[in-house]
């Protein structure tokens, strides 16, 4: 089954893969992580909620200029050396 699953998801990813807006996109298992080209966040929402779709599955989507969650990570970037650094994540629900 996990075949298919990966199968399907490769299948839609493939469709926006060479999207010069979306550098990149990543999937674990139902989370998922893009980096949009965009001026602002609402419109890097606008940008990948229209073009990352997975016929009848509904993502939701949220954007940041500067940091978020995936899984236990916090991505962000750094306001120094403009790279993108990583420490761990800590659900406010869990702690």
């Amino acid at each position: 089954m996990d075949d298919m699953v990966h199968a399907y998801g490769a299948y839609f990813e493939s469709l926006f893969s060479e999207d010069p807006h979306i550098p990149f996109f990543g999937r674990f298992i139902d989370d998922c992580l893009a980096i949009v080209y965009a001026d602002t966040a609402e419109e890097a929402l606008q940008l990948v909620t229209t073009r990352v779709q997975y016929d009848d599955c509904r993502l939701t989507w949220e954007a940041s200029e500067w940091s978020a969650p995936f899984l236990d990570m916090h991505l962000y970037v750094d306001p120094i050396s403009n790279q993108i650094e990583h420490k761990p994540y800590k659900n406010r629900l869990t702690t």
